[in-house]
């Protein structure tokens, strides 16, 4: 549940903090927006990065994108999309988990602790 929560609630406060309340430096004094910042609101910007991204996003502005960006929208999407790749994320999954689980049965609790030093080494006389 740990895994959940926090890749639930911290990624939305993440969101909620850059859109809402994250500022240039220069921006905490109000009225100064600093020579190094452009387009300063100073305060809440309304629509937020995030919406006016969504809402070019409606309206079909093509949104230049990196190799990286492009590589995953369109090679990896189209790959799980479709069903021989789920199949084959599925087999590759089961050949891994199987010998995974059977080597979790082997494990077993340590019965002695491990000797880091040599039986003549001038600390072992003193322990």
């Amino acid at each position: 549940w740990d895994y959940v929560l926090v890749m639930s609630l911290f990624c939305t406060a993440v969101v909620i903090y850059h859109n809402r309340f994250e500022r240039p430096p220069a921006c905490s004094v109000p009225g100064l927006c600093g020579c190094c910042t452009q387009h300063c609101a100073c305060g809440n910007q309304d629509p937020s990065p995030t919406q006016q991204t969504l809402s070019s996003f409606h309206d079909g502005i093509e949104v230049a994108q990196d190799r990286v960006t492009s590589f995953f929208r369109v090679n990896v999407a189209n790959f799980v999309q479709c069903v021989t790749g789920r199949v084959v994320i599925a087999v590759v999954l089961v050949a891994w988990l199987i010998p995974a689980v059977f080597f979790v049965t082997k494990l077993e609790p340590t019965k002695r602790t491990e000797q880091f030093l040599r039986d003549d080494h001038p600390l072992q006389y003193s322990i």
